[in-house]
């Protein structure tokens, strides 16, 4: 480590290596080798003046990134990380987050003029391969750029700073019939146990083995593929390697492959017991359409509870059974080895060459993204099997649409299923309300063993089925009581929209004095289920006498209902 006294504070960290991903299938990884920089930008604004981390944070911070990203790398890359002085924002933190939310506001803007400051104040910024603004608005990434409002919580910005080297997130295949491989979709950010999923905020949680491989940080040699029938040992991946292999990839068709790997960290008695199964490169859609295809799937070995953490393969749980792919694993038990490993069996059922592919699936319409769509629709893919190559609906069992809203994993309606081509839905959208909503359709292969599926799905704005229903506010104003000069202003509504909550744009609220005068406006913070809240400790009620508090909520359709509440002020 080293200390520049003129600009700021400069780090040596090795452990951050970058690679692109290609949408549909992993790449091959790029060189593991030199470093890579990042400039941190540390600001204060006009309205919240002053240092909001000191050197010896920052120091620290990057200290234990430097030790996680090492153990995850095999010190085999590293970063250059630059801390500016700090400096003062053009326009006060009020302009860049008028609502006062953490994700809220013009982070884009709040970027760009970090970045001029840097640049006016002699920081070469082009030169560097990363921006991490702190303090940002809550904490975000995007590719080569970081917004970070807290340096003492390094599992976040690890997270963040995998989304700027181009990371996807790590998810869970969520299956709807009760099962672990069943048709379903992929859950944004299912696994829990990699800092790409759910699992941010430790330090224990380390990136699956798939990603390492793709990263260069696991080599060939590291891993096992498999494709004869065996028992196969396998360390702890998150532990030093010592010659034995961190995983097991195992060719499930011409499209996906198995990962099994085990963990020794977390201290849990599921992944420190059993073996985490992954799906890499499965053919599937995101339900939130604002997400791109990722490359991994946690596969949850006990779907019947909820809970995802008990999702490993653990000994006595007998076979793991893909009877489309004609795999089979269980594991038999940890061995008593330095690292600790586990002893993993697999069996192959079908002769080579008889394996079923997925079947291909696409839209042909709606576009994706489509709004303004009321009355009848046509849904309409084209599906083919893959094994066979024509369009003749040869080798494809049935096609099924399903309608999400958004944000809901369980579909409002489920279309009868289509068992040759044409693969076309004429659907009444009168039955749906004004909002968002996605399409997945689901293709099925004929195969003796139930079939192979493909999903895709496309998002559609249904608008103007008959009026747009206005809002409503459902209860009047929830004041503290009593008012005086002093007090803080508290204020809480529910909002109601018969066209769905999803489909509020804003909640807003005005504070008038006895004279009418207006001396707030605030955007109201959403608290679920239709809840807002505002909580405003500096008033100044100046004046005494009857306040009127107006609030109002407008749907997406710019529709809007207003409530009245009044207050004393003693």
């Amino acid at each position: 480590m080293r200390l520049a006294h003129d600009l700021g504070l400069s780090f040596s960290i090795c452990a951050l290596t970058s690679v692109l991903f290609a949408a549909a299938s992993p790449a091959l990884p790029q060189s593991a080798d030199g470093d890579r920089t990042v400039l941190l930008i540390h600001v204060d604004f006009p309205d919240a003046r002053g240092p909001s981390f000191s050197d010896h944070e920052f120091s620290r911070a990057t200290h234990s990134l430097n030790r996680y990203w090492t153990s995850n790398s095999k010190g085999l890359v590293g970063i250059d990380a630059t801390v500016t002085s700090l400096l003062r924002m053009p326009r006060p933190l009020s302009y860049y987050n008028p609502s006062g939310t953490a994700k809220g506001g013009l982070r884009g803007e709040l970027m760009a003029d970090a970045l001029d400051l840097a640049e006016t104040a002699g920081y070469e910024v082009s030169s560097y391969d990363i921006h991490w603004l702190t303090p940002g608005q809550g904490t975000n990434g995007v590719a080569g750029k970081v917004w970070g409002n807290n340096p003492n919580s390094p599992g976040i910005i690890i997270h963040e700073l995998g989304h700027s080297l181009n990371l996807p997130h790590a998810n869970s295949w969520r299956a709807t019939d009760g099962t672990t491989i069943g048709p379903g979709y992929s859950k944004e950010y299912g696994n829990r146990f990699d800092p790409m999923g759910g699992g941010k905020g430790r330090f224990e949680r380390q990136f699956n083995t798939a990603t390492k491989h793709w990263l260069g940080w696991l080599a060939e040699d590291d891993i096992t593929t498999v494709t004869q029938d065996g028992i196969y040992r396998i360390q702890a991946h998150d532990r030093p390697l010592n010659g034995m292999s961190a995983a097991l990839r195992i060719p499930r068709n011409g499209q996906q492959n198995y990962w099994v790997e085990f963990r020794d960290r977390l201290g849990d008695r599921w992944s420190s017991s059993g073996a985490l199964v992954m799906w890499e490169n499965i053919s599937f859609q995101y339900l939130n359409p604002n997400q791109t295809n990722s490359h991994t799937d946690l596969l949850d070995m006990h779907p019947a509870t909820a809970d995802i953490r008990d999702a490993p393969l653990l000994p006595g749980d007998g076979w793991f059974d893909d009877p489309q792919a004609g795999i089979r694993i269980r594991v038999l038990g940890k061995a008593q080895t330095t690292p600790m490993s586990l002893d993993v069996e697999v069996q192959f059922t079908l002769p080579a060459g008889t394996v079923d592919s997925p079947p291909s699936v696409s839209f042909v319409q709606p576009f994706n993204n489509s709004s303004s769509i009321g009355g009848t629709t046509v849904f309409e893919v084209m599906a083919y099997d893959s094994d066979i190559g024509t369009t003749d609906g040869d080798g494809i069992d049935n096609v099924v649409f399903e309608i999400y809203g958004d944000g809901s994993e369980v579909p409002i309606a489920v279309l009868p299923p289509i068992t040759k081509p044409p693969y076309r839905h004429v659907f009444d959208t009168s039955t749906l309300n004004d909002t968002g909503y996605t399409v997945l359709c689901r293709a099925t292969s004929t195969a003796t063993a139930g079939g192979n599926f493909s999903t895709d799905l496309t998002y559609i704005r249904v608008r103007c089925n008959g009026a747009n229903r206005p809002p409503a506010i459902a209860h009047k104003l929830a004041l503290a009581s009593p008012i005086t000069k002093a007090s803080q202003f508290r204020a809480k509504i529910v909002v109601s929209d018969p066209n769905g909550l999803e489909d509020i744009g804003r909640v807003q609220g005005w504070i008038a004095t006895p004279s009418k005068a207006v001396v707030g406006k605030f955007t109201m913070k959403h608290e679920g289920a239709g809840v807002y809240t505002l909580a405003r400790p500096n008033m100044n009620f100046s004046i005494l006498g009857t306040y009127t508090f107006i609030a109002r909520v407008s749907d997406r359709g710019q529709l809007t209902q207003t409530d009245l509440g009044k207050f004393v002020v003693k």
